[in-house]
């Protein structure tokens, strides 16, 4: 699974998306979203999350998910201070890993998967969640 976020520049609209993959790189499935107005760090995330519970939704018990945001790896991964400002986004995803599956998050450069800057793009354009 690759997610991503994107922002429209006028006006700034900010959404997300992905793409799930089987092992063989073959189309499982997409996803886009638009949050409005957000930090780029929230949309990350909440791409993140909302690629894994699709994944989830979808019986895939095995995901490899890549973000281009070493910053949201390095949230995710370890404890989250409670005070943080994305702390309740930041823990409901590291919850979904503790399921019965197997998670591993991988960071990835953007440039390396267009059909998925094109999803955070079409998520951006499409109308607010």
């Amino acid at each position: 699974m690759n997610v991503n976020s994107g922002i429209l520049e006028n006006p700034r609209i900010s959404g997300f998306g992905g793409v799930l993959r089987r092992s063989d790189g073959s189309w499982l499935y997409g996803f886009a979203g638009n949050v409005g107005i957000s930090t780029i760090i929230h949309v990350d995330l909440l791409a993140l999350y909302h690629g894994l519970k699709a994944a989830w939704e979808r019986g895939s018990m095995e995901v490899i998910c890549y973000s281009d945001s070493t910053l949201v790896v390095k949230l995710v991964s370890t404890m989250v201070n409670p005070w943080h400002h994305y702390a309740t986004i930041i823990s409901n995803v590291q919850d979904l890993p503790h399921r019965s599956w197997s998670v591993q998050l991988q960071h990835y450069v953007r440039e390396l998967n267009s059909s998925v800057n094109f999803m955070a793009k079409l998520g951006a354009a499409s109308p607010e969640i």
